[in-house]
């Protein structure tokens, strides 16, 4: 993996959640985290993760108090990195979220720090969402835009016109960077396993099925749990085919 310029001087600044909790934006955010350490490049961490995925009152207040934090720390870089630009880093939030990476963004402008999005989350692709066309025009056509392939880069340079510059980056390629964090013990039992997500054969579904009739055919107890929506009626119907073989997986 090659996206970052180690001749560039520019102080990067990661900003966005860091695990605890363990979530595919979080273990995202860290691979990168851990990518930039090994290149030795200078960057700066400013973590807004609430520490819980609960949507309880309290977390919310706790996330919104690490928002306005980090928002005082990315200006206080700024301000003493002016002699040298900063680079903004911001994998960003599928839905509400982007509300509040918008002032960082609107802070980058100001100064003209470069930017770079990492985009994970389709739904903003599937129709113009208001935050999101905000967020790319406010950032210019200058930013940089990291997807997952080349399909998702299409389509987001077809929904946001100020969308210019699109880097490809895999999570396959992503993960390879990293580990699940150490502060994370792992299962020494397993009685479940699950794919949660948009079900589709680029997603892995059929891998998923072929490692569930696996584990039947050689007697392992385990659940296979799978959740989310069916892109296609194609892929649909083969799933439903497959899974009334497999006692094992339920949808």
């Amino acid at each position: 993996m090659n996206i970052v310029d180690q001749t560039n001087p520019n102080c990067i600044c990661m900003v966005g959640s860091f695990p605890p909790p363990v979530t595919g934006m979080t273990l995202s955010n860290a691979a990168m985290r851990h990518y930039l350490s090994s290149l030795k490049v200078d960057f700066i961490e400013i973590n807004l993760s609430p520490k819980a995925l609960n949507r309880i009152w309290s977390v919310r207040l706790i996330r919104f108090i690490r928002v306005l934090v980090g928002l005082t720390l990315y200006l206080q870089i700024l301000i003493k990195n002016r002699s040298k630009k900063t680079t903004l880093y911001i994998c960003l939030s599928g839905g509400s979220g982007q509300i509040y990476e918008i002032l960082y963004v609107v802070l980058s402008k100001l100064v003209k720090a470069k930017m770079n999005f990492h985009h994970r989350c389709s739904s903003y692709l599937e129709k113009s969402f208001w935050r999101t066309q905000l967020l790319t025009k406010a950032a210019g056509s200058e930013a940089v835009h990291i997807v997952l392939c080349d399909e998702m880069g299409d389509r987001l340079k077809k929904t946001y016109s100020s969308v210019r510059n699109v880097f490809v980056l895999s999570n396959a390629t992503l993960m390879e960077e990293s580990v699940i964090p150490n502060s994370i013990e792992p299962k020494t039992k397993l009685k479940k396993i699950a794919f949660l997500g948009n079900i589709t054969a680029e997603k892995g579904i059929f891998e998923f099925l072929e490692v569930a009739e696996i584990l039947q055919q050689e007697g392992v107890e385990i659940r296979a749990l799978v959740a989310g929506p069916f892109h296609t009626p194609e892929t649909k119907t083969v799933f439903f085919e497959r899974q009334s073989c497999l006692k094992t997986v339920e949808y």
